[in-house]
This record gives structure tokens, C-alpha cells and sequence, in this order.
């Protein structure tokens, strides 16, 4: 097959959230923290996405970014002191409160995200960093991430927090 497209997996979907517009659109439910994973994992190269936050319930609910294959998604935040990489795997990403995440840490980012916003990912494996841009505005590197892993672009929604993603398809989320 040629001009294949990655997407959310349903398979990586460990709570009742639900996939949407061809599993590109992720919404979250309940009082539940629902990670998902995307079905292309890449250790090598250059790569690009992006992610348009639709809703965010509230502060912290919504993020979006990096997580390592091999590792199923479970029911806290990346940033939780119960994440652990050993168990969990590795985790790098940016959520909505000026916070950029990983295992057990969070740190001041340069922007804050809201309803309508379109993150755009630039993943550098040759030099093991991952850049954001906000609404097409550089913020620049948000992360030195961890060499020789394979990672999958994911996201974490908390209650009815939402997001889509556009891996190539269409650049208007449609």
C-alpha cells in the first residue's frame, strides 16, 4: 500500500473515550484521565504532525506529544508522581496551562493552549528533540528527548476535554 496515513488506535483507547472522523478526533468522558496512543511508531528521522485542541474541561485536562512504544496507555497524566517510565514508558509533550510534561515533572512552557489552538510537532530524531509551534508562532524546543526509543505521537484528555489530529490527510481537520 502506498500513501498510508498514521491514526489513533483504537486498540491503545483504555477507557471508555471514544474515536471519531476516521479515529482522528479523541473525546474524552467521565471522570476518567483516557490516554491514547497513534498506530505509527518511528525511532529514526524527521517528522511532523499536529494536533487542534476542540475543548478543554478544565486546567491540565488536555495535553498532547510523544510517548514511547511497547507501552500501553493507563489512567493518570504523564506528569503524575504515579508515572513511572520504567513501567509506563517515556513521555514528552505539551498541555494546556503554559506547562510543557513528562515522567513525573512538569515545567513552565512558553504558551498556553485553548480551545481552537493548533499545535504543530516537529520530532527530530537525528538530534533527539521535539519543537512545538502554536497557531504557526515558534516556540522552539520544548524538549532534549531520549535517544534511541520509539515513539508514537499521543495525547491524554481528562472528562470531556478533546482533540484532532491531522497526520497529513487534510490540513483542515475536516
Amino acid at each position: 500500500p502506498e500513501n498510508n496515513f498514521c491514526v489513533l488506535s483504537a486498540t491503545s483507547n483504555q477507557q471508555a473515550a471514544t474515536l471519531s472522523e476516521g479515529s482522528l478526533k479523541y473525546n474524552g468522558t467521565g471522570n476518567n484521565t483516557d490516554n491514547i496512543q497513534s498506530t505509527f511508531g518511528v525511532s529514526s528521522g524527521k517528522w511532523y504532525w499536529e494536533v487542534k485542541c476542540l475543548s478543554i474541561q478544565q486546567s491540565e485536562s488536555w495535553s498532547a506529544g510523544i510517548h514511547q512504544t511497547g507501552f500501553p496507555p493507563v489512567l493518570v497524566h504523564w506528569y503524575s508522581g504515579d508515572y513511572v517510565a520504567a513501567t509506563h514508558g517515556v513521555a514528552f509533550g505539551i498541555q494546556d496551562n503554559d506547562k510543557k510534561i513528562t515522567n513525573t515533572a512538569q515545567s513552565a512552557f512558553t504558551s498556553s493552549i485553548a480551545a481552537g489552538d493548533v499545535i504543530q510537532f516537529r520530532l527530530d530524531l537525528d538530534d533527539n528533540e521535539l519543537s512545538v509551534s502554536v497557531d504557526g508562532t515558534d516556540k522552539g524546543k520544548a524538549w532534549d528527548i531520549t535517544a534511541n526509543i520509539e515513539y508514537t505521537p499521543s495525547s491524554t484528555v481528562y472528562n470531556s476535554s478533546s482533540v484532532i489530529y491531522n497526520f497529513g490527510q487534510d490540513s483542515t481537520f475536516a
